[in-house]
């Protein structure tokens, strides 16, 4: 199945490869310098190696601002602004173990 795939894109002027070692991207100096792969620092967890940016834009650089937030940090946020609950009821969900 590789094989086909790489013909179907190359033969459109695409640009394809298949990854048979998965450590390979992460590894690999190129994708490191190309930003593809990054290092940034996550709170209480160190540092944490993610995907980066497959396209760059001299005019529009993309930057990593910050790392994801951390399971459950934006619950009540998300409840209240899209969900519409007030505060005492996500307190009742979260007493009752609907919520962690």
């Amino acid at each position: 199945p590789a094989d086909h795939w790489r013909t179907e894109f190359t033969s459109r002027q695409m640009s394809a490869d298949v990854i048979e070692d998965y450590s390979y991207p992460a590894d690999d100096d190129a994708a490191r310098n190309n930003r593809y792969i990054l290092d940034t620092e996550v709170p209480g967890v160190g540092n944490v190696r993610t995907l980066g940016f497959p396209l760059y834009m001299t005019d529009t650089p993309a930057e990593l601002r910050r790392a994801a937030p951390e399971v459950g940090q934006d619950t009540n946020e998300v409840l209240r602004e899209l969900a519409g609950l007030r505060d005492d009821e996500i307190a009742s969900l979260r007493s009752r173990k609907v919520l962690a």
